[in-house]
């Protein structure tokens, strides 16, 4: 099974029919009726329910979304735990300035920043 299946099974399930999944994945509906009956197919079993209401999961689609659920929250932690990771800021920055403005105005900048930032590059030169 892909595992990007996963995503057409939240969002059916979500939206409880093909077109509004299709309408949330910016796919063509036929497209999400295609991969659903192909998943389907491929597992030998249905996922959902076709009724006049709506999809409606069935129980092994109940344990397919639960799965696909899980998944989902661990691939946002992921994202969030590793997004902008190579960007960190780190090295050295050189500011030019006067006396006064780096000794009344500055310092305290410069002090909350190199806390927020560890791995810039901290020291004076040429005052």
């Amino acid at each position: 099974m892909e595992w990007d299946n996963l995503r057409y099974i939240l969002a059916i399930a979500r939206a409880k029919s093909v077109a509004g999944a299709a309408r949330q994945l910016k796919v063509h509906h036929t497209t999400v009726f295609r991969r659903l009956n192909t998943l389907e197919g491929n597992l030998g079993v249905r996922l959902f329910e076709r009724l006049s209401t709506g999809y409606v999961l069935t129980l092994a689609g109940e344990k397919m979304y639960q799965t696909a659920v899980e998944v989902e929250s661990q691939i946002a932690t992921l994202d969030r735990n590793i997004s902008g990771q190579d960007q960190r800021l780190a090295g050295a920055i050189r500011v030019t300035t006067t006396a006064s403005l780096l000794r009344y105005l500055l310092t305290p900048c410069f002090a909350a920043f190199t806390k927020e930032y560890p791995e810039i590059e901290r020291g004076l030169c040429g005052i």
